[in-house]
């Protein structure tokens, strides 16, 4: 018994349950099938009126001034290297 190959109570093996039962409780169905569907019509037209309004500001802006403002905005890596020690104030303590 003590290499683990037989149960220590001596009874015959039992299969281990894989499965667990949910811890949550049972869903019962409390909405109609008018209900949801209502639910889905709703979200669904709440999502067409939001892209469709989305589409008028775009229109309305103009997605080419959108792109101008995106492009000016982006930072441009600088070509020369800054200086360590800015050479006017070294200059303008030193008299």
């Amino acid at each position: 018994m003590k290499t683990g190959l037989r149960p220590a109570d001596g009874l015959p093996r039992a299969k281990a349950d894989r499965h667990l039962p949910s811890l949550e409780p049972p869903v019962a169905e409390s909405q109609s099938r008018a209900r949801k569907l209502a639910r889905r019509v709703g979200l669904v037209g709440a999502s067409a009126l939001g892209a469709g309004l989305s589409w008028l500001a775009l229109q309305r802006i103009g997605i080419d001034k959108i792109g101008a403002s995106l492009l000016k905005a982006t930072p441009r890596p600088s070509r020369r290297p800054s200086p360590a020690v800015s050479t006017s104030w070294a200059a303008s303590t030193s008299s």
